[in-house]
């Protein structure tokens, strides 16, 4: 029961906006004064809380305030694609304090692209100005299915993956713990946490193009379904997202800038009433409009996040895409870009890279 109480507490204190008073603890955990005193007097030894001064109501002693310490400790994420790797470190906010990016010289070879992984992650180190030590625990995402676990149960053409358990390989290289998981369902978590689907327990985010993904969140968690596979209906045949592999738009969602570049003149020209443009968007909206109906059928989320790229032509897909389910006869779900753009997928690695460690780091006394 301590411990339930000291997680209560420490979570609360961790995600107020403003320091908490004694009087808003015991009202926000339900506990007596005595026990948030006890709790509060170990996160004051340990760092994670400061006492901090509050204005006087001009009667008596002013009340005791506290305030989290977000930097006691720091959280690592790594988001590897086929032409890129980005490594990140954040405080326990979210709020990155540095981030490095390696070009990949063979996406093919695991081994290969671990190494430049860790040599990304090293340097997001060392540019954070922080010690290693104060970094409790890291997230890897990758592409494909991902395991509960970390294993990579399979990749779309780059079978040599197969059998790959990426946070393994990374937490033998640093002192500290690694998660592993699906990039688009760490992009649902980061959504879900910091952008479009904050205060939603259930929708699902989607990019589609060069890349394809679905992260589906149903009541607060993740859906991972038949060996994860669940988010994977982007592959299926029958919907015809392959079409969009090498469509001219499919390069929004393209792990190489310069591919985005070229995807996004187009979006441009689509803005200014070209029409050619506008038969090129016509064509990628199709088949991207018919998952859409499919898990607007099946699943019925009050929510759909378009991002990976996507989110740079929301105004001008977003339409279309409503029009389609319109005449299909299917909810109106509601359809929305990204807030986070490209960062969605590392801050849903630094969010479970948190999660997963939250009860080592409260270390309250038994």
């Amino acid at each position: 029961m301590r411990r339930l109480n000291a997680a209560l507490t420490f979570r609360l204190l961790r995600e107020a906006d403003a320091p908490l008073t004694m009087a808003q603890l015991t009202r926000g955990t339900e506990l007596s004064r005595r026990t948030v005193e006890l709790i509060l007097a170990d996160l004051l030894a340990d760092g994670w809380v400061r006492e901090v001064a509050v204005g006087s109501t001009g009667v008596g002693r002013p009340p005791r305030a506290f305030a989290f310490q977000p930097d006691n400790a720091l959280f690592a994420a790594v988001q590897v694609d086929t032409h890129s790797v980005r490594a990140g470190v954040a405080d326990t906010h979210g709020r990155l304090l540095s981030s490095e990016r390696r070009v990949l010289s063979d996406y093919y070879d695991p081994a290969t692209t671990l190494e430049q992984a860790v040599d990304a992650l090293n340097a997001a180190l060392v540019a954070s100005g922080r010690p290693v030590g104060v970094v409790r625990a890291g997230a890897v995402a990758m592409p494909g299915l991902i395991d509960d676990e970390g294993l990579v149960l399979g990749l779309v053409d780059a079978p040599t993956w197969t059998g790959v358990r990426p946070s393994a390989v990374l937490a033998q290289a640093f002192p500290f713990p690694f998660v592993g998981d699906n990039d688009a369902n760490l992009a649902a978590v980061g959504e879900r946490w910091k952008g479009a689907a904050q205060g939603l327990d259930s929708f699902t985010w989607l990019l589609a193009g060069a890349r394809n993904g679905a992260g589906i969140v149903i009541r607060g968690e993740v859906h991972r379904g038949f060996r994860s596979s669940a988010g994977e209906i982007v592959r299926a045949p029958a919907v015809g997202m392959s079409e969009l592999h090498e469509h001219p738009l499919g390069g929004l969602t393209h792990p190489d800038p310069q591919e985005r570049a070229r995807a996004e003149r187009i979006v441009e020209r689509v803005r200014s009433g070209d029409r050619d443009a506008a038969d090129l968007l016509d064509e990628f909206t199709a088949p991207l409009a018919r998952v859409l109906v499919t898990l607007v059928w099946t699943i019925a989320p009050p929510l759909v996040v378009l991002g990976g790229g996507l989110e740079v032509a929301a105004d001008v897909l977003v339409p279309r895409l409503e029009t389609a389910l319109a005449a299909e006869g299917a909810p109106a779900v509601p359809i929305r870009a990204t807030s986070l753009g490209g960062d969605a997928v590392l801050l849903g690695a630094l969010h479970e890279a948190r999660a997963s460690v939250d009860d080592e780091l409260l270390r309250a006394k038994s």
